[in-house]
This record gives C-alpha cells, structure tokens and sequence, in this order.
C-alpha cells in the first residue's frame, strides 16, 4: 500500500489501531454516535474533564519527596540532592512542579503516555526536566540495540531522536509495557455518545419548542381577538414571576398539560449512564465527579479514602519507579528513593485521629510532638514533647516464664537506705526494666546518628582533601548529635525519676542532664576527629561497628548516675 511506503514500518504495521497524534490529524476517531472524538475533543465532555482534572490535580498536588533509607530502619530527606528541587519545587523554568505533574499525568490519562525530556550538563547531572507534548512523541525500539529510543517532531516537523535515559515516560495501563492506552481513545463511544447526548439536548433549546401545555375552546377567535388573547395569557401567565400563578379560565377555555415522553425521559437517564461509564473507565468513585446518586454521608468518607487506595495510589507508585529508574543511578544513589506524602489525603475524621494518637501515646511509639508534627501545629516548649511514654506493666516477650529474681530485704547489710537505686527506694529489676525499655531507642536513635555522620564524612572526604569542609561539618555536627541525643535521654531520665516517685524532673537535673550531654557529644566529636586524623578507613569501621553500642552505653550510664545523685 502506498502508506505502508510513506510511514515507518512500525506505524504502518498498526495502522488498524493508529496513533492519537494521527488521529487527531485525521479529524479523530468516528463513533458509532456519528461524531469524532480525540483527547482535545473529548475534555469537552463534562464528566471526562471532571476525570481528568481530578486525577491529575490530586496526584500533583501532593508532594514527591526524595529520600535516603537509612540503617536499619528510618529515612531522611535529601534536600542536598540536584532531583529534590526538581520533584518539590520547579522542575524547569517555566513551570513549577506541580504544574508539570499535573500536565503529564493528563497526558497519560488523555493520550496515554506522558513525556518530559531529561536535560544534563557535562558532568551528567540532571539540570531540568522540559515537557513533551505526546502528539509529538513516538516511542519505538531500536532494532539494533533492542532498547526504547523516543522520536521527538518540534512545531516545524524536525525530528530528533532521544534515547531512553534522556526521556522521563509516564503512561498507564498498555499492552505492549512500552506505552499506555488512550483512554480517549478505549472510551471514544462512551464519549461520542455523551457528546452526542449533549448536542441533540442543545439543539432542542436552539431549534425545538416546547409547550407546557394545550388550551381549547369553543368556536373559533378572529385574529385581532387571536392576538389579544395571546398578550393576556402572555402578561398573566408567563415567565419566572407568574410561575405556580391560579389560572381563571373564561368562555368555556381548558387548559391541558403535556408531561414529558418516556422517550424524552430516558434521554436524561441516558446522560446518567453516560457519565456512570466515564466513571468506570477512569476508575473513580462516582462522587468524585459529581454523580451523587449512592453517595450518603456514611459512606462517603470511605469512598474518598478508596479513591486514593485504588485510584490515585498506582500512579503515585508510576511516578516513585520512574523517578527511581530515570532520575537516580544504580552507583551513588541506590539507598534513594521518592516517595509521595499521602498522609493528609488518609486522615479520617479528628475523632478517630485523636483516638489512634491517643493509642500511640499510650504505647511509646508517638511523642507529643510527634503528633502535633501530624496535626500541622508547632512543637510544645523545652523538651517536654520529646518524651515517649513507657508501660511499665509491660516487658520483653522472651522474658517470660522466668522466675523474677528476689527482692533483697529492706534491712540488709549491704543496703545503707542512702541509694536511691537500693531495694528500700526501688528495686532493681525496675530500674533494669526501665533501660531495657529505652534500650532500643537509644540503639536506633544513635545508629541513624552515626550512619548521617558516615555518609556525610565520606562524601566531603570524596570532594575536599583540605579538610575545611569537614572542619565545618563538625561545627554543625555537634549540635546536631545533641539535639539526637536530648529526646530519649530525657525519656529515660524521666522514667526513672518517676519511678522515685519524684513526678516532674526537677530543674537542676534537667541542667544537669544537659551539661552532661554536652560533654558526652564533644567527647564523642573529638574522638572522631582524632580517627580521621589516623585512618578514615579505621574510622568508618568503628563507627559503623561498636561505636554505637559503646555511645549508647556511656548515655545511659550517665542518665543513671545524674538520677542517682539528684533522688538522693
């Protein structure tokens, strides 16, 4: 065929099913409805653009954070990195992030496939992502390489091609794994006859008339009486201020309605049916949209938390694997990840939050400001809200069946009454208790510490040989590993106080805590300093080994002895 000569071998061989670029050009798709539709024509569908704009906007709308996964557990904000101000704030410079999520998740809503060109510097770092509308984009394998390349046309027809690392891709649901449906395209019959429903209503109101009704009389009026007539049922009768007006009929004059035809009827459920498949095709509640039929006010909320569960989550989950896959590297950035914060589009109602916080509050894996952080709202003063609650009913699981060890008497020998740690102040297995409780905040809180510190370490260490970076980083360091170590050492400090039946810390042990700490984390720099001074390599060996068990030890040692000496 002479097409099969004009177009690349790849468009022809699906020419059956062609490409939306090209059915655009066309006049788009012809409907069984009579009308064509393509993804332009198709927003203006009511229901369709309702879709459309709702997916795009939510999924834009929350932010795509970069993060790096630390060890063993937690993660932490990657603000340093050249993608997190792409993702969160501006990606290029005439669009701010939300605007380009928002755009190329329509695209591949609309088109199927959404597209925006990497662009890097010399050194390979990723500089801006610039968008690519789809009708100018053809995806296609390169038979030599057998990897995707992206022919890319400009507004003058000048072609380019792309390779895959070059080109950010989102698209939805496919066939091939290479590109999405077109769901303007899958749903053109839902769409043309919604359109279709549309243009036959408007052409009633434009063209047709409609009578409310049929009055009938006696005899025949002249065509002066005719015309009198007319102008006072139109004065008394007519328009929105006469509406619901008592007729007074005269002369033997009846008045019937004329109630809509069931044909007439079903046109308006058919409009119904019509936005109900749009629905379906986009995979979102009903409500969403604006169809409010089964929507009640006790199912509503979970309807909307299954619209971001069921909806919105798979393409969060497209656009977190292509950032992974595209935009960070195997080598240097594969403890990276993006990851949506969809906290706000769960939240439930503030009775069943509250009751959930209250929950965690109770059972020491949420502080105080740990919900106000969830609430939106600023942190209590001091660190009163730092401090994570410990049942002391409760204990390890492996502990049990063992007999408890016997409380030594009151008046032993051993025991002078001046210990506030003795068996006639508190026992030991509560204060064994109470550290082993905290034990595994501190190992976590301080492994996280020196696993930044490492990673930061090496990095300067990789770019300044001067050592006036980390002269800096040191400076700052050391305030940061305080404000690590204050909120479960007071955690700690405070339990045992309170198991004294002291209540409140008092303000000399608080100063004295602090003091203490202050202490500890210069001790705890200058050591490091002193490591890299003799081995770097010594260094990440000890502090990725025992270092964190010996801080942790020396920590809490000391918590103890401020408590010891301050309950006495």
């Amino acid at each position: 065929m002479i097409l099969d000569r004009i177009l690349p071998t790849k468009l022809a061989a699906t020419f059956k099913n062609p490409p939306d670029w090209l059915v655009g050009a066309l006049g788009g798709s012809l409907t069984t409805a009579g009308v064509r539709v393509t993804p332009a024509s198709a927003l203006t569908l009511a229901a369709y653009f309702a879709a459309i704009r709702c997916i795009s906007e939510d999924v834009a709308k929350v932010p795509l954070i970069l993060y790096e996964r630390l060890e063993p557990r937690g993660k932490e904000r990657r603000r340093d990195h050249p993608v997190y101000p792409l993702l969160k704030e501006q990606p290029n410079a005439n669009m701010t992030a939300m605007t380009l999520r928002e755009t190329m998740t329509q695209h591949a809503l609309g088109w199927g496939n959404g597209y925006a060109e990497i662009v890097r510097d010399r050194d390979l770092t990723i500089q801006s992502l610039e968008l690519l509308t789809p009708d100018r984009v053809t995806p296609r394998i390169n038979e030599n390489t057998e990897r995707v390349v992206y022919e890319v046309r400009n507004r003058h027809g000048e072609q380019r091609i792309l390779q895959d690392f070059q080109v950010f891709h989102l698209h939805g649901l496919g066939y091939d794994g290479l590109t999405g449906y077109s769901i303007a395209h899958l749903a053109r019959e839902a769409i043309g006859l919604g359109l279709a429903q549309e243009a036959s209503g408007s052409t009633v109101f434009s063209n047709g008339v409609r009578a409310g009704g049929i009055l009938e009389m006696d005899g025949v009026l002249g065509e002066v009486e005719l015309q009198n007539f007319r102008e006072s049922w139109t004065r008394q009768y007519a328009g929105v201020e006469n509406a619901n007006k008592t007729m007074l009929l005269e002369h033997g004059i009846k008045f019937k309605p004329i109630t809509i035809p069931f044909k007439e009827s079903q046109f308006i459920e058919g409009r119904s049916f019509s936005a109900a498949d749009i629905a379906r095709f986009f995979r979102v509640p009903p409500h969403i949209i604006g169809i409010m039929d089964a929507a009640t006010f006790s199912n509503i909320e979970q309807q909307s938390i299954e619209y971001v569960t069921l909806t919105l989550m798979s393409w969060f989950v497209r656009w977190e694997q292509e950032v992974k896959r595209k935009l960070l590297t195997k080598v240097t950035d594969e403890d990276l990840f993006a990851e949506h914060l969809v906290d706000a589009l769960l939240r439930g109602d503030i009775g069943s939050r509250f009751k959930a916080y209250a929950t965690a509050r109770q059972w020491g894996w949420m502080s105080a400001n740990d919900v106000l952080e969830k609430e939106n709202s600023n942190p209590l003063p001091g660190d009163q809200g730092d401090i994570y609650l410990s049942p002391l009913n409760m204990g390890d699981a492996e502990d049990i069946g063992e007999e408890p060890e016997p409380d030594e008497p009151a008046g032993d020998e051993d025991n002078d009454g001046d210990d506030p740690f003795s068996a006639t102040v508190i026992h030991d297995t509560t204060v064994e208790s109470i550290t082993e409780a905290h034990a595994d905040v501190f190992g976590e809180r301080i492994e996280r510490l020196l696993k930044i510190e490492c990673d930061r370490v090496r990095r300067i260490m990789s770019k300044d040989d001067s050592g006036e970076k980390l002269a800096e980083f040191y400076s700052e360091h050391t305030q940061f590993m305080l404000d690590g170590l204050r909120p479960p050492s007071t955690a700690l400090c405070g339990s045992l106080w309170a198991a004294l039946g002291g209540g409140e810390m008092s303000n000399v042990l608080k100063s004295t805590l602090e003091a203490g700490l202050i202490s500890i984390v210069n001790n705890h720099v200058n050591h490091a300093r002193a490591s890299l001074d003799e081995s770097a390599e010594q260094f990440y060996e000890c502090w990725q080994g025992g270092r964190a068990a010996e801080l942790a030890q020396e920590t809490t040692e000391f918590c103890m002895a401020a408590v010891r000496t301050w309950g006495e």
